[in-house]
């Protein structure tokens, strides 16, 4: 493209002339990336979609990760720059996605497969075993797309490892998608259910299914290092290899996790020093603190 603004921060009102597709790249990471409305980050995104360079899936992800996490204004900020005309529809489904859904409303409203995606997102923020059973209805498995279908499966597993009492459910929802079409946070979320579980399979298939970024995380290495050992995959001793590689790319670390692997690898894992005893001229100096006396005498 001939080029627009891409704005740092994607806020910030300081822009940079680079390509359209650059533009589009970096405002769509940006904008999928934020929880709360944002002026900047929307009209560049919308200036984007109107050129051609933002697609249309990038905006309706923004609507669905919007939903999950119950922002209604962001889901209408993003759907109303595809088509103002389905604001109403989409705040019906924000107050009753099950009235939304019910087929005998079929001939009443026009349901494009988004807009039933966005509405079963919202019935598994209110109840997942809902979304759970209405995601086994033949309509939503012959409309939607396994990339939908996985995507819905990933909210709902995610909702139910979050649900005390509902937790035990949460893998067999995950396994009903496809884990590489599901968000980073919901794979995140699969670890968890996997672990809980004592999964190692379902453990090791989600952090494979991360991007690169994601899948370095020492916690997220951590545990593809402990599914390895588990599996013994493709043996006993491979398996221990690869794994104490893993380790070892993290060892060096100062946080929980690189902890861990130093344990796992043999490492004598000692108390940081004793800090140095204070000097006489330390002393005098926080008994004359003002503020520090009167903190101590709160």
């Amino acid at each position: 493209g001939a080029g627009v603004a891409a704005l740092d921060g994607c806020g910030d009102a300081v822009a940079r002339r680079v390509p359209s597709e650059t533009a589009a790249r970096e405002v769509g990471s940006l904008w999928l990336a934020q929880r709360e409305a944002d002026d900047g980050c929307a009209t560049a995104a919308k200036a984007l979609l109107d050129s051609g360079h933002l697609s249309r899936d990038t905006v309706w992800q923004r609507a669905r990760l919007a939903m999950e996490i119950n922002r209604p204004a962001l889901v209408n900020q993003a759907v109303g720059m595809l088509n103002p005309d389905w604001l109403q529809m989409v705040n019906a489904i924000t107050s009753d996605p099950s009235r939304y859904l019910d087929e005998k409303f079929t001939a009443l409203r026009a349901r494009t497969k988004e807009l039933v995606t966005l509405a079963i997102i919202r019935l598994a923020s209110l109840d997942p075993m809902a979304a759970m059973r209405e995601m086994d209805h033949p309509r939503w498995k012959l409309q939607l797309t396994a990339e939908e279908r996985s995507w819905l499966w990933g909210v709902i597993g995610k909702r139910l490892a979050q649900t005390s009492g509902l937790q035990d459910q949460a893998l067999a929802a995950f396994a009903n998608g496809q884990d590489l079409h599901m968000h980073a946070d919901h794979l995140a979320w699969k670890v968890r259910a996997g672990l809980r579980a004592g999964a190692w399979t379902a453990v090791r298939d989600a952090i494979a299914a991360m991007d690169d970024v994601q899948r370095n995380d020492p916690a997220w290495v951590y545990w593809r290092a402990r599914s390895i050992q588990a599996l013994r995959e493709p043996d006993a001793l491979t398996a221990q290899v690869a794994a104490a590689n893993l380790y070892r790319s993290i060892a060096n670390g100062q946080g929980f996790y690189e902890l861990l692997a130093r344990e796992e690898l043999g490492h004598a894992v000692t108390p940081p020093p004793a800090p140095f005893p204070l000097s006489a001229q330390e002393l005098a100096s926080a008994q004359a603190n003002p503020g520090l006396q009167r903190a101590l005498a709160a």
